[in-house]
């Protein structure tokens, strides 16, 4: 007895290779053969490998995840049929769209009892907007308030460690994003610039408390059981 996919002994009791092939047994007698082919297949399915693993994407973005089954011996089994789940987003056919937050989670290809993972990163987007706060702000001239910049992805997520350009039309700003407002009232904005990203607030200054009134006419001379039509006005400690 001889094999090329195999063992095989004496008896004619074939043992098949570790790998998948074609080929043939033969038994021969002194110069007479007669010959049987042979086809090894894959085993049943062993483990699973899921690619890519690990695998990194944006919020919201997607990314085509593979499946691939095996049997004992690492042979490819083909047509297999998988299931898919995630804790990271939706998925469907392998297909996975990310959450909108940042995170970190799994997709798992599973086939019958036997299931396989791939670890998933989901990172912040990069910056699409950026929120000033308070916004929009009524201040008393002369007044102050802090103002916050956050920088944001498409969806909302915070992402730190941006820095900003701040510029004030009404007023002035200190190093630590102090606002000052002007001492006259108005309507402007404070902004904060992230290279092409812009936040914007809105600032309205109106006049402060009466400080003091003023009288019109102021001196008057009247006759005796005339009448006068008198003009008060207010004014904050800046004359507004």
């Amino acid at each position: 007895w001889t094999t090329d996919v195999g063992t095989v002994d004496g008896l004619g009791l074939f043992t098949a290779q570790t790998s998948i092939g074609s080929g043939f047994v033969s038994a021969v007698n002194g110069s007479v053969a007669g010959i049987a082919s042979i086809t090894v297949i894959a085993g049943p399915l062993d483990h699973i490998i899921v690619t890519p693993n690990p695998a990194t994407m944006g919020v919201g973005q997607t990314l085509l995840f593979a499946a691939i089954g095996y049997d004992i011996y690492n042979n490819q089994i083909i047509g297999l049929g998988f299931s898919w789940t995630t804790d990271a987003g939706m998925i469907a056919n392998g297909l996975l769209t990310a959450q909108t937050t940042p995170g970190s989670g799994t997709v798992t290809a599973t086939s019958g009892s036997v299931s396989s993972s791939a670890a998933v990163t989901i990172l912040i987007g990069p910056i699409t907007q950026i929120i000033v706060t308070p916004n929009p702000l009524t201040i008393a001239v002369g007044g102050s308030q802090q103002f916050l910049a956050v920088a944001c992805d498409t969806y909302g997520n915070p992402i730190p460690g941006v820095t900003f350009d701040w510029t004030i039309t009404i007023g002035t700003m200190d190093f630590f994003n102090v606002f000052y407002a002007l001492t006259t009232p108005g309507t402007g904005m404070a902004t904060a610039s992230n290279g092409t990203i812009v936040g914007v607030a809105i600032i309205t200054v109106v006049h402060g408390p009466i400080d003091h009134i003023t009288i019109t006419p102021d001196p008057v001379s009247i006759m005796v059981g005339s009448a006068q039509q008198f003009t008060a006005q207010a004014y904050d400690q800046y004359n507004n």
